[in-house]
């Protein structure tokens, strides 16, 4: 099961999280031929993900939506649907839908459900 921080969720999608690479930087001097590289940091792109959770009550999902905003600005573990499993991982951003009734109860008793957007960005290695 996928999850952010101590949050699971029945369905997370998105590309998966990229690992840090080295940023290299050219440089050029004045009167010397050729071109310098250094190394600056190590970077990575951010990424979104998808999720859905669902819940037997409204009250239920609508404190979850509390929760995923909580989360912003925190460096979280992440396991992606994969199983993969991404430690030091900060959220940068989660956009909620309100929590939504469902007419089709699957799996049975689940009436609610919540959509979310994540943007994560990992932070170490």
């Amino acid at each position: 099961m996928s999850s952010i921080g101590s949050i699971s969720f029945m369905s997370m999608s998105g590309e998966p999280i990229p690992t840090l690479s080295m940023a290299v930087e050219t440089f050029v001097r004045r009167g010397v031929d050729g071109v310098g590289f250094r190394t600056t940091s190590k970077k990575s792109r951010t990424v979104q993900k998808r999720t859905i959770k669902w819940f037997a009550f409204e009250a239920d999902a609508l404190d979850a939506v509390d929760d995923y905003a909580q989360l912003k600005g925190e460096v979280v573990s992440v396991t992606e649907e994969t199983g993969r499993s991404i430690s030091d991982v900060l959220v940068l951003d989660v956009i909620t839908n309100q929590a939504q009734r469902i007419s089709n109860s699957v799996p049975a008793g689940y009436n609610w459900q919540v959509e979310a957007v994540w943007q994560l960005q990992p932070t170490q290695e």
